[in-house]
């Protein structure tokens, strides 16, 4: 089932845009070294996102399941291997949204109060399909774009000439701004799969990653320059740059809808792909969404997913570069060469005439 280039591409940025929201800064932020993590993580996932896209355009099949499903023992193992991943980013999203939620509305709530309802809004997001879920997201898109443009243009009164230190600037500092981002992206993960859904997978994912740039560039330089040092002092930095600048009347509620919604389609998005790699179990499409969203409540409330931090946001950046883009690209490398192999040349080995 293909989806508009708007869905797409709002699917993808509602994905990102939410772990923006839930960001908190540590006591060594750089803004400088942010700036320039984003790019070049930016850089890195849209150099491996044309290979694999190029690929893909030359490959005989729509996308990696397809793919990989040629062969029935390395789709059992991938499907394992996906299958985890995207169930625990299910129960990180969880737990994240969760931590939030009780640390600036709800602090005598239990956990599970606030998971119960968001699980259950995102299975059935799964279940009515992602055409459903795109057009959901386009418009929580939609809405977040306008607050988001307020909040820029408010705070531009605010921003004093902002003096970005550059003795704290240094490559380790670089890196691991680039490693954190490169961590907080699972939807980098999706695109060996999205290109079953995406019109023009191209277009939809390089317009995903320039939106995405703009977004969080422009915030981080808006909660440096506006909040300076304080950005290392509270919780949810997104959050309260929000609450400095003003122009809405309750506008932490407004955000609070927003970053709800994006929970629950972020949720239902990764339901959708568990329920890709679990097709061949034995049970009611239904059942599996409710099976999966128990368990990544289970997840998210077990302690099982610790906070993306130190060694975690390095294991994550290496599984989500091996898992969305070094590995597909091996496999459909080798089934292209191998589709070229067969097509442009005889049994003779020599250049067959009805290709060129």
């Amino acid at each position: 089932m293909k989806i508009s280039s708007s869905g797409a591409i709002s699917l993808l940025l509602i994905s990102r845009i939410f772990t923006l929201m839930i960001y908190t800064a540590d006591m060594a932020f750089t803004s400088v070294s942010f700036l320039l993590g984003i790019c070049f993580s930016t850089v890195i996932q849209g150099v491996l996102s044309l290979i694999l896209i190029l690929l893909v355009k030359k490959s005989s099949a729509d996308d990696f399941y397809s793919l990989v499903s040629k062969n029935r023992f390395l789709m059992i193992v991938l499907s394992l291997f996906y299958g985890v991943f995207f169930i625990l980013s299910g129960g990180t999203v969880l737990k994240n949204f969760t931590s939030f939620a009780n640390g600036l509305f709800f602090e005598n709530v239990s956990a599970f109060v606030i998971a119960i309802p968001i699980i259950s809004v995102a299975v059935y997001g799964a279940f009515s399909g992602i055409k459903s879920v795109s057009r959901s997201a386009s418009v929580i898109f939609c809405i977040f774009a306008f607050m988001f443009l307020i909040t820029s243009v408010l705070s531009a009164e605010k921003i004093s000439p902002a003096i970005f230190d550059e003795t704290t600037l240094s490559l380790s500092s670089v890196i691991r701004y680039t490693v954190y981002d490169i961590s907080s992206s699972p939807e980098f993960v999706m695109l060996p799969f999205f290109c079953l859904y995406s019109k023009n997978i191209r277009k939809d994912y390089f317009s995903f990653l320039s939106l995405r740039l703009l977004i969080l560039t422009t915030s981080s330089f808006l909660m440096a320059s506006v909040l300076k040092d304080f950005v290392n002092y509270t919780d949810f930095p997104f959050f309260t740059l929000s609450g400095a600048v003003g122009g809405f009347i309750k506008s932490d509620a407004l955000y609070l809808v927003i970053w709800t919604l994006s929970a629950s389609i972020k949720l239902s998005l990764i339901l959708h792909f568990v329920n890709v790699f679990t097709e061949k179990i034995p049970l009611k499409k239904h059942l599996k969404f409710i099976l999966s969203g128990v368990i990544i409540t289970l997840i998210s409330l077990t302690g099982i997913v610790t906070e993306n931090n130190g060694n975690s946001q390095i294991i994550s950046a290496l599984f989500i570069l091996l898992m969305g883009g070094i590995i597909p690209i091996i496999f459909f490398s080798k089934e292209v060469f191998s589709l070229d192999k067969k097509t442009y040349y005889d049994n003779n080995n020599n250049l067959s005439s009805d290709r060129m």
